[in-house]
């Protein structure tokens, strides 16, 4: 048989770089014990010779395979998409295929893909994406990967915390507190978030930043509703149309990750909401799309890619004597999807002097003939009201956006609290509504919430005694022309009554 003709072997390739075969195998493969200068030469040997490795003579010879196994939640999202292709940059540079499952945010599924990855006999399992807050969800996982890494395989996770194992962690909760401080720095506080499933460890980290600005700014997270919903983009539109029904009046959104993030814009545009004009969106992860999107998207920059490649370089390396974690940084992106607070909703939340922002959401001091709580209703609740029953079945009625309705003021407890609104009432009369988030902001305004009372009162006082209209009054010529023309009268009756 010709030499020339047959394919290069890897006696060929270490001849050529001039080191050992044992080198040139681990230099070919990847693993620990090759400096890089002498690994790169080995693999631009190879390359010279068009030197391709036996995979299936490796496997019988080491027990595992030169593929890495890489499981992620949902490969359509960009997020994990990313993570994938920093994977698959470094493992072609250490000559390894990549094996991408998807498990579609299953604990389950999960657990199969990894065994299924386990029995193909793989070289390395990289897990990407969320674990789960409940720990008996998580520890099927965590056992699974212990006995895969006891028996000499490679595992690293990006964003998991409790597997015990080499992980990637991104700054979830600081980047969640950078984002709702910026929201709140323009001013907006009808805010709304938009996220995932509340089992999803990533989720809890990101909302416990949101709720750290929140409490640095004096707000009551429990104010601030947390619409949840599928972590992607039709789970955006869906907590958009929720929103729009129950929370008309926010003037903020923010999600927990960017794909929900884009699925809040398209709901919005179309639903005729302009974002920033009245709504701004913020997301997170800054995905490739998310500078192109229009508005562009504001966001919390995580390097995917980057954490990716960091997760198959601690995948490749000899195991610790502990599990290594490494941290990657957020970093806030501001572009055109989030804007201060509109003139109208800033005068109201910031105790403006306009009619608007004096007659709306605030309690107001008792006065003569004025029940204590007697404020002018909140919009979004008439609203409510007037589509569905009152407390003790009695129907409401809106007029020129006030609410009348007959019924005990007593009856007030029992409003669904769920509505986060108390009613006072008079029986009958016009019904009151204080929202609890508005309450709140503007207790301590005394000016505003006086001018409220004056006008309030205005409105309740009884209107005028309508009177009956005077004859005008005679002018002072009228009268001397009318004394002078009774005189001549009179005069004339004189004369007629001598003759």
């Amino acid at each position: 048989m010709d030499r020339s003709a047959r394919s290069p072997r890897l006696i060929d390739v270490a001849n050529a770089s001039g080191v050992s075969i044992a080198t040139a195998s681990r230099a070919l493969s990847g693993t620990p014990g090759v400096s890089d200068s002498v690994a790169e030469k080995v693999r631009q040997a190879a390359r010279e010779l068009g030197y391709v490795a036996n995979l299936h003579a490796r496997s019988l010879a080491s027990g595992s395979t030169a593929t890495i196994g890489l499981v992620v939640h949902e490969i359509g999202d960009p997020y994990f998409s990313e993570i994938a292709s920093g994977v698959l940059s470094l493992a072609a540079e250490h000559g390894r295929t990549v094996q991408i499952c998807h498990t579609g945010r299953d604990p389950e599924a999960e657990v199969e893909q990894v065994r299924s990855l386990v029995a193909n006999r793989v070289g390395a399992i990289l897990i990407a994406g969320s674990g789960f807050v409940d720990a008996s969800v998580e520890a099927p996982m965590r056992l699974e990967v212990q006995r895969y890494a006891e028996a000499g395989g490679r595992v690293a996770v990006v964003g998991r915390h409790h597997l015990g194992v080499d992980s990637v962690l991104p700054d979830n909760r600081p980047g969640g507190r950078a984002v709702a401080e910026h929201i709140l720095g323009l001013g907006h506080r009808r805010i709304v978030v938009v996220s995932g499933s509340l089992e999803l460890t990533t989720v809890a980290d990101r909302l416990e930043g949101v709720r750290d600005a929140l409490a640095a700014a004096g707000l009551d997270a429990g104010d601030v509703p947390v619409l949840e919903g599928p972590f992607t983009r039709e789970g955006g539109r869906e907590c958009i149309r929720r929103m729009l029904a129950d929370h008309p009046r926010t003037t903020a959104v923010i999600a927990l990750n960017d794909d929900m993030a884009i699925g809040c814009l398209s709901q919005l545009r179309s639903s005729g909401v302009s974002v920033p004009g009245q709504v701004s969106v913020s997301g997170f992860d800054d995905v490739a799309v998310a500078q192109d999107l229009s508005p562009g998207l504001t966001t919390v920059r995580l390097p995917m890619a980057e954490m990716g490649a960091r997760a198959l370089t601690l995948a490749l390396k000899e195991p610790g004597a502990r599990p290594r974690r490494q941290r990657v940084p957020a970093e806030l992106v501001v572009r055109d999807s989030t804007g201060p607070v509109g003139a109208a909703d800033g005068a109201e939340e910031n105790g403006g002097s306009s009619e608007r922002s004096q007659m709306k959401d605030m309690r107001v001091p008792p006065g003569p003939g004025l029940p204590e709580g007697l404020v002018i209703p909140d919009s979004e609740l008439v609203e409510r009201f007037s589509r569905s029953p009152g407390p003790g079945g009695q129907s409401v009625n809106t007029t020129d956006s006030r609410v009348e309705l007959t019924w005990d003021p007593s009856a007030s407890e029992a409003l669904d609290e769920s509505q986060r609104a108390r009613v006072l009432a008079r029986s009958p009369g016009p019904i009151l509504v204080v929202s609890h988030e508005q309450r709140s902001q503007h207790r301590n305004r005394v000016a505003a919430r006086e001018r409220l009372a004056l006008r309030i009162r205005e409105l309740l006082a009884p209107p005028p005694p309508t009177r009956r209209p005077t004859k005008p009054t005679r002018g002072s010529k009228e009268r001397r022309l009318d004394a002078k023309r009774q005189r001549s009268q009179t005069k004339q009756l004189r004369g007629r009554v001598q003759d």
